[in-house]
């Protein structure tokens, strides 16, 4: 007779395998259906305890040896509901559930684990249909719980229902024990996400409104978890991103920002903070960014650094000897810059400052 699917629930951190539900870390939890950090099987329970304005997490894993379609999860036990949600949860409520996607291990063709987490819609399947892991019989549901700023302290309960249509179903209680204390709107400690040059989407090109929103994106999720997107708008190659450095006009100690309205348009919502007034940490702008300033922006460095060198290297030895001649040659390198260029990169900063300084 086949084995009856069951669900059970694993901490946020651990690696659950889909095509035997082991975990990579499965020394350290040798009964981990029965029982772990957050999980009770004997009362389908899981227990999580968070601050205010802090997220909590698990992974709800829904095992099956036998095909499954139309699964359903949903949390019809509002987390919360006497409490007031950010505006990007005010429809979903507390708890987003997150489809977890594979990826093979590169050192092992029979181990899969989790990567991206998918926003669900709609039901699941088991095996999933468009991640083909082969012989997979456990799907795990990433559930994120948001604690609001002004939650009650102590135990707030939940559940969670998982169904396959007629055939089968099974609900999972919650329970979160908030602590009194709430996390600052402001962080203390930032995570910084470097990123070079910036998103990446066939769809969008660089200086448009399209790629704007796109990378805004990206901004706000980095933000929703407590991050911040810090994208290097320039390359080793010398060249900037469209909108990361503004246009410029004129030479020297006469050179002006021609227009700051891309410039402006990308980043003033990130940071004046209106990019993330529905979020949990509502209107508090970037923590940090790169400026475009570097040593071939806002002047050439090709043209204004004294150094003679072969305009083309061709070889390894070449470089290795220029490189060498530069280390033992090279002055000072406030002498080794024009003063066009020195005069330039001084104009441009003190423009930066002021229109930074008149927007506020």
């Amino acid at each position: 007779m086949p084995q009856a699917p069951r669900v059970w629930a694993a901490p946020d951190l651990l690696k659950i395998n889909p095509r035997n539900g082991s975990l990579l870390e499965q020394a350290d939890f040798p009964e981990h259906r029965a029982w772990n950090g957050v999980w009770d099987a004997s009362s389908a329970t899981v227990k999580l305890s968070g601050a205010r304005n802090e997220f909590v997490a698990f992974q709800l894993a829904i095992e099956s040896a036998q095909p499954l379609s139309g699964i359903q999860v949903s949390a019809p036990g509002a987390l919360f509901a006497e409490s007031r949600l950010p505006e990007i949860f005010r429809n979903s409520g507390a708890v987003q559930l997150y489809r977890e996607w594979f990826v093979p291990d590169e050192k092992s063709s029979n181990q899969w684990y989790p990567d991206a987490l998918v926003p669900v819609s709609g039901t699941l399947d088991l095996p999933a249909r468009d991640n083909a892991v082969p012989g997979q019989t456990v799907q795990p549901v990433f559930v994120d719980i948001y604690i609001p700023h002004d939650a009650a302290p102590g135990l707030h309960t939940g559940r969670l229902l998982v169904e396959a249509g007629s055939q089968w179903k099974q609900e999972i209680a919650v329970e979160v024990e908030v602590l009194p204390l709430r996390l600052p709107d402001k962080l203390n400690f930032t995570v910084d996400l470097n990123c070079y040059s910036g998103v990446r989407d066939p769809g969008s090109k660089y200086g448009t409104p399209e790629y704007r929103r796109l990378e805004q994106a990206y901004h706000r999720v980095a933000h929703l978890h407590r991050t911040n997107l810090d994208v290097l708008g320039y390359s080793h190659t010398g060249t900037t991103v469209p909108d990361h450095a503004p246009p410029l006009e004129g030479e020297g100690a006469e050179t002006r920002v021609a227009s700051w309205k891309d410039w402006d348009a990308h980043f003033g919502p990130l940071l004046e903070g209106s990019a993330f007034a529905d979020l949990p940490r509502a209107r508090v702008p970037v923590t940090d960014m790169y400026l475009p300033f570097f040593e071939n922006w806002p002047s050439d460095l090709r043209r204004s650094y004294k150094f003679e060198h072969p305009p083309v290297i061709s070889t390894d030895q070449q470089y290795r000897e220029i490189i060498t001649r530069h280390a033992l040659e090279a002055g000072p390198i406030e002498e080794m810059f024009s003063q066009e260029y020195q005069d330039r990169y001084s104009m441009v900063v003190r423009q930066f400052a002021e229109h930074l300084k008149s927007r506020g």
